[in-house]
């Protein structure tokens, strides 16, 4: 049982009077201080219907337009030990909306009604996708399978998007069954609106939604061995002098070779979309004979961000390396043209080994400052040893309150999985994590930092 004790602090004004011979001394300036002591609040808890383990993604946006930072949780629930080949139980999409004094409530009721139950997601993404200046919600069909079962390693489902409607959302599911391991979302055919890619469906590697501007999709194919596979992820980088369109993918192997040697790669394509061709990118290389259960490399998020302020989309790799938790953060530079550069050794000096990172990450501002979080299940979350905020100052990355995301989560309890960062309408650093509870149940906390 958890136990949140809320310190309150009184102010005691003390004022002092002198008097005598008809004349008085002067008041002694009064002095009053406030402590405000941070407290753990329980935002929810998580019910998944099959009562098993569960993996957690989550986004951050403004959903409601009041100017705060509101959490999106989805994810995929860990296969039942009854399962047997047919898709598996479902999972609640949540919807966190900030308030006032920067917590989280669930207010996902109020806003989804019944209708949030999806098959699963490894990816949330939050975008504008209708052009209305609201914030809408995709999940991409996922499930995760035992491959040892039915020759792969999940089940295609179908995908959904939650139309924003302002004060509720309107629900399309798409027809297409998928695996949508990675999902990006950009601008392929210059048409302003975001297009959405992502992994496998009908037996193609890759896949495209075309955002055709009416609140619809039209599905098509990526035929030129364009394959993001298990695990990976994906990011659109546009070339701001050719106006040309990349794809990067990751966790890409030998087994379908793409370009042989490397474990990340970029798909080139003109400003028409049309396919031109596929180079490997530095830092993924790896050596010797490819095992796939013993990666050289296991790229499971990007970071698409401009880091050195030229215009172009620069990218940081979460690499877990291998299976041993021993991975590290890759930094490429973008020279233009999709030609990239390893710099991690200047962004990240002296880093460590000793990382395994989950499926959530976050570019952000911070006053200001460009603010990188990282998702690392390394060490039960002792972020004492592994720092996964940093902050970037005159083009290096260096630990940014760890000490702040330590004492948190921390006071939250033990077994902490999956830290959310947010900030209140003051700027202030808030985590939101989930303790597992019971068979398949979650009570998620929030906490400032």
């Amino acid at each position: 049982m958890k136990t949140h004790v809320l310190a309150l602090c009184l102010t005691l004004l003390l004022t002092a009077c002198g008097g005598g011979g008809g004349s008085s001394s002067p008041a002694t300036p009064t002095t009053t201080t406030t402590t405000t002591t941070p407290v753990t609040t329980t935002v929810m808890t998580y019910q998944n219907v099959d009562g098993v383990g569960q993996v957690f993604n989550t986004a951050v946006a403004d959903i409601n337009g009041d100017g705060l930072e509101d959490v999106v949780v989805s994810g995929w629930a860990n296969e039942p030990a009854t399962w047997s080949g047919t898709v598996h139980g479902k999972v609640p999409l949540k919807i966190l909306i900030q308030q006032s004094d920067g917590t989280l409530q669930d207010q996902t009721s109020a806003l989804l009604g019944t209708n949030n139950m999806i098959y699963g997601s490894q990816r949330v993404i939050i975008a504008d996708f209708d052009g209305d200046g609201k914030s809408d919600i995709f999940v991409g069909g996922f499930q995760d399978s035992p491959s040892v079962t039915n020759g792969h390693c999940c089940d295609a489902t179908p995908s959904a998007i939650f139309w924003n409607q302002g004060t509720s959302f309107t629900r399309q599911d798409f027809t297409d069954n998928v695996w949508a391991h990675s999902i990006c979302i950009g601008d392929l055919y210059g048409t302003g609106r975001q297009d959405i890619v992502m992994g496998a469906a009908s037996g193609f590697g890759s896949n495209v939604y075309v955002n055709n501007g009416n609140r619809s999709f039209t599905l098509i194919h990526l035929t030129h061995g364009e394959y993001i596979p298990a695990g990976g992820q994906c990011a659109v980088v546009k070339d701001k002098v050719t106006g040309g369109i990349g794809i990067v993918a990751t966790n890409v192997n030998t087994t379908n070779p793409i370009v042989t040697g490397y474990r990340a790669v970029v798909f080139e394509y003109d400003s028409s979309f049309n396919y031109v061709t596929t180079v490997g990118l530095p830092g993924s290389e790896y050596t010797g004979t490819y095992v796939p259960t013993a990666y050289d490399h296991d790229l499971v998020n990007i970071v698409a961000a401009d880091l050195n302020g030229d215009g172009q989309t620069d990218l940081i790799l979460t690499d877990n390396h291998t299976e041993n938790h021993d991975g590290y953060l890759t930094v490429l530079i973008n020279s233009g043209n999709f030609s990239f550069s390893n710099q991690t050794s200047t962004y990240f000096p002296g880093q460590s080994s000793n990382h395994s990172y989950s499926y959530y990450t976050r570019y952000f501002a911070i006053n200001g400052i460009n603010t990188l979080f990282v998702c690392d299940n390394d060490a039960n979350f002792n972020f004492t040893t592994v720092s996964d905020m940093y902050q970037l100052n005159s083009g290096v990355f260096s630990a940014f309150n760890q000490t702040g995301l330590a004492t948190a989560l921390n006071a939250m309890g033990s077994n902490v999985v999956y830290p959310t960062v947010y900030q209140n309408g003051s700027g202030v650093l808030h985590v939101l994590a989930a303790i597992q509870t019971g068979n398949g149940t979650y009570t998620f906390y929030t906490r400032p930092l």
